[in-house]
């Protein structure tokens, strides 16, 4: 059986005057791995779990934390683990 690895970004918008307890929370809980944020609430964060449901379950979280006002999802892959493993060739330019 093949251990598919799950691939997700969103952005968090959160109220700007709540936005580091919230990324506080994100850390602690170890729910997301946070690559970015703006003075205007948004953090943007990604998630990697092997299954989609615990995907899920991680945004539930974040979605139901007090002060945020919503998680967008922006791109989602899902791949077998052992192609991640794998070299990646690029195309010859010539």
């Amino acid at each position: 059986m093949s251990t598919e690895i799950h691939i997700v970004s969103c952005v968090v918008q959160t109220r700007p005057d709540r936005i580091d307890e919230i990324d506080a929370y994100i850390r602690e809980r170890d729910l997301a791995e946070i690559h970015g944020r703006d003075a205007r609430g948004r953090l943007v964060i990604l998630i990697e779990r092997e299954r989609a449901a615990d995907v899920l379950a991680a945004i539930d979280e974040i979605k139901n934390r007090e002060g945020v006002i919503a998680v967008n999802l922006v791109y989602q892959h899902a791949e077998d683990a052992r192609a991640l493993e794998e070299p990646c060739h690029e195309p010859d330019a010539t």
